[in-house]
């Protein structure tokens, strides 16, 4: 197979209808709807781990997805996957245009905007994506946009907030008319394997409402902190795993951990640390130079260890857009600030979390973890700093639960599971 390494541009959507539109016009057989569905899913997975700027490798990406199918235990003949996969490619780099050419490289940037990296034998110029002047957490919530929607918001956590969707699992359609309203609904279906553990076992949990979710994470909690506590990275490896489990999003991150080996309780005390600051930085890796991971995985495992962190995955990205949106809206579309461009990102299937409205210019962007640009580190300090505030400001039906910032965060995955119809796909 003809492999062909090109560099990202940052923030572009691939449309995957017009993308299948495109593949039913030049395949000579047909896909069912979840061959289909997995093979979108896999690419749409690989693609936004990738940071902007980064080089999208024809064979990584093929491989990538081909593990995926297997994971989902979708079975495709190979020599088709490869036929398909060579369109989506020449799809990818001759309609989207989501590749820089190297005139466009050379020409636009400067020599200390660039850096070197080696692809096989090949050394190609990747760019480094600057990341915003380091803003602290004082700055971000005197801003006054930021203040005024607080006040918006502290509003619509009891008040009037109406969204609705159907859900693609179920069928069935889903409302709510408040943002508590959002999180009385709570509905996440997890179970997690029975695990032996020095002194014990992690014990066999189901469920899907808030209360048995709730109980199972405030276990792996305590676990968690405990192995940090008593320097046991067996344990703690087998919780993090536990984690990850829970969330569905196991695969691909499994590695990571065991990749860090002997060195993951070091690797989370130093993340805390440097995601315990109180200020965007440019840079986050440990003394060793380990980059920070962050995906929807690890902002899981983050969650659990250090206090006041939500977990931001795609769904509460996308929920959060929404809501800033529908401030914007009401104030009279003065337009989305900087600050407040919140980064959601894609889901499995067909479901839009997409808060861009057809026709707009692309306010909120995609998600991206990378080891040279990460916006999900950005994004989810923020929203850790504003769901704080406010739950500060004034009381509300949330001040009243056990863990009112663990219940926000579950009325936005809620709200975030679909975005309205009008929103781009």
């Amino acid at each position: 197979m003809e492999n062909r390494p090109l560099v990202l541009k940052p923030h572009i959507d691939i449309e995957s209808d017009q993308l299948e539109e495109y593949l039913d016009m030049k395949l000579n057989f047909k896909l069912s709807d979840d061959i289909w569905i997995g093979i979108n899913d896999g690419y749409a997975e690989f693609y936004n781990s990738l940071p902007a700027y980064a080089v999208f490798n024809e064979d990584e990406a093929f491989e990538y997805t081909q593990n995926y199918l297997k994971q989902e235990k979708l079975i495709f003949p190979t020599d088709k996957l490869r036929i398909i996969h060579r369109l989506i490619f020449d799809y990818l780099e001759d309609t989207e245009s989501i590749f820089l050419d190297d005139n466009t490289i050379n020409n636009n940037v400067t020599m200390n905007d660039k850096m070197n990296f080696a692809i096989g034998n090949e050394v190609r110029m990747q760019l480094e994506l600057k990341v915003d002047n380091i803003l602290s957490k004082d700055d971000f919530l005197s801003d006054e946009n930021v203040q005024n929607f607080i006040v918006w918001m502290r509003q619509k956590l009891d008040g009037e907030f109406k969204h609705c969707y159907i859900k693609q699992d179920t069928k069935k359609d889903w409302e709510c008319c408040s943002i508590y309203d959002a999180y009385t609904q709570y509905d996440w279906a997890f179970h997690i394997g029975e695990k032996e553990i020095s002194g014990g076992v992690i014990e066999e949990t189901k469920g899907h409402d808030f209360v048995q979710n709730s109980q199972c994470l405030n276990r792996l909690s305590e676990l968690l902190k405990e192995s940090i506590e008593k320097g046991d990275n067996e344990l703690c490896q087998e919780v993090c795993l536990s984690i990850l489990e829970w969330g569905g999003v196991l695969y691909r991150n499994e590695r990571k951990i065991k990749e860090l080996g002997n060195s993951l309780i070091q690797y989370l005390e130093e993340a805390k640390e440097q995601l315990n600051f109180d200020g965007i930085r440019e840079n986050y890796q440990t003394s060793s130079g380990q980059i920070i991971y962050m995906n929807a995985g690890f902002s899981k495992i983050y969650s659990l260890y250090i206090d006041n962190f939500i977990i931001y995955d795609s769904r509460v990205g996308a929920a959060l857009g929404l809501l800033v949106k529908r401030w914007d809206e009401e104030r009279g579309a003065l337009g989305i600030p900087r600050i407040w461009a919140f980064a959601y990102g894609n889901s499995r299937g067909n479901i839009n979390r997409n808060p861009n409205c057809k026709g707009d210019k692309s306010q909120f962007l995609l998600l991206r973890s990378g080891n040279r640009y990460n916006n999900h580190i950005e994004n989810n300090l923020k929203a850790n700093w504003l769901l704080g505030k406010v739950l500060k400001c004034g009381k509300s039906k949330f001040n009243s639960e056990e863990n009112p910032l663990r219940a926000l965060e579950a009325a936005l995955f809620m709200i975030g599971y679909s975005m309205p119809n009008n929103e781009v796909r």
